[in-house]
């Protein structure tokens, strides 16, 4: 790797300003400043702490002292082809650290590098890297329509100034507002409040025996997907079982999953049919959107999040469920609306999970030339 890359420190960031250049710390970006430390293609690569985390920058970027940036020889390496390359590599065998995991500049180094032609290198590199472009893009995508709905939620469902039958600001044109016991709030004249029990199918997960199993492998002996709370975040799968039980367990894509322990993650199914874990409480549509449910319910899931802190464990018991109240607007239309913007963040999740799969499946075979592009196209 000494042929390839000139290793370099990072720096103190915290004197510098806001600005528009991503700093880079072990886990990911921190912030964002004013000037920048480097401005060519670079691997980023951990110093201290997380040393499986390789990064890689083709913008002017900050690192900070946790992490090394590189100087590419573009002659002889592409620069994403070597990110690619590193970033299959465990490293856990090269910390010089004695308490917190830590890399020198000859541990990285004395690290051995197999190349094909540059050539080669940069049609891999190209492939990947627009996978690994869509990916973020996706990513980005969802985030945006997150903001949106929660935007329009806030419009609607806090200040209630929903258009009236005139276009017209409900709330702020006179619209007329009722006094709501189990809110204790005012509410808009016609919509309902119900428990979260009535507003939607509610079920808590069965406990299955279950084994880990690596979700890329297609062939199991056990042949059921389990969900478990560690999964619920990024929509995979970590578990299996050989257990036939009511497929009302069962996921159907828009399922709002709430975990009752730990960190209590919310998030939403994105497909049918794996089946939902203990201590894990699937909620699906009857009369409204799960993601107005989702905005409904998640200051209370925040704030028993907050009160949990300092215990051992966090926990959501039946009790709480039971205390979730759902506002139900008049108008079905305006949960229609809620439903296709949730269409789109599950369609966009499963397209990311299956385009993450292809590149993970994809990248050791180019590596280690089992095949190349030319044959997967001639194949094709």
């Amino acid at each position: 790797l000494s042929d390839l890359i000139s290793v370099k420190y990072g720096k103190d960031h915290k004197k510098l300003d806001d600005g528009p250049y991503p700093v880079y710390g072990s886990g990911g970006i921190m912030r964002y400043v004013d000037t920048f430390l480097y401005d060519k293609p670079s691997v980023l690569l951990p110093r201290k702490g997380t040393l499986d985390n390789i990064q890689y920058a083709d913008k002017p970027f900050w690192t900070v002292d946790t992490v090394y940036y590189t100087e590419v020889n573009e002659n002889i390496v592409n620069p994403y082809y070597l990110y690619c390359y590193l970033s299959r590599l465990d490293l856990s065998g090269l910390d010089s650290g004695t308490g917190v995991p830590s890399m020198t500049f000859d541990s990285y180094y004395n690290i051995s590098v197999e190349l094909p032609p540059l050539i080669e290198q940069q049609k891999i590199a190209s492939t990947l890297s627009a996978i690994d472009k869509k990916i973020v893009l996706n990513r980005e995508i969802n985030r945006n329509l997150e903001a949106l709905a929660k935007q329009i939620y806030d419009y609607y469902f806090v200040q209630f100034d929903f258009p009236n039958e005139s276009g017209k600001p409900y709330k702020s044109s006179g619209g007329k507002m009722v006094w709501n016991e189990q809110l204790g709030r005012e509410i808009p004249a016609g919509w309902e409040v119900k428990s979260i029990f009535d507003a939607a199918d509610v079920i808590y997960g069965f406990p299955y025996a279950t084994e880990p199993f690596d979700e890329d492998i297609e062939h199991s002996e056990k042949p059921f997907s389990v969900i478990r709370i560690r999964d619920i975040s990024d929509n995979s799968i970590s578990a299996k079982t050989d257990e036939m039980v009511d497929e009302k367990y069962q996921t159907k894509r828009n399922d709002l999953l709430i975990g009752m322990d730990g960190y209590f993650h919310m998030n939403f199914w994105s497909r049918d049919g794996d089946y939902v874990n203990q201590r894990i409480t699937r909620v699906r549509e009857t009369d409204i959107s799960p993601l107005l449910i989702y905005h409904q319910i998640k200051p209370f899931i925040k704030h028993r999040e907050e009160m949990s802190k300092g215990s051992t464990v966090g926990h959501l018991s039946d009790k709480d469920m039971k205390q979730l109240f759902i506002l139900i607007p008049s108008d079905k239309s305006i949960s229609n609306y809620f439903d296709k913007i949730l269409d789109m963040i599950t369609v966009n999740q499963n397209e990311k999970k299956q385009l993450s799969n292809l590149r993970n499946n994809l990248l050791p075979l180019l590596m280690n030339g089992q095949v190349t592009l030319n044959s997967c196209l001639s194949a094709d």
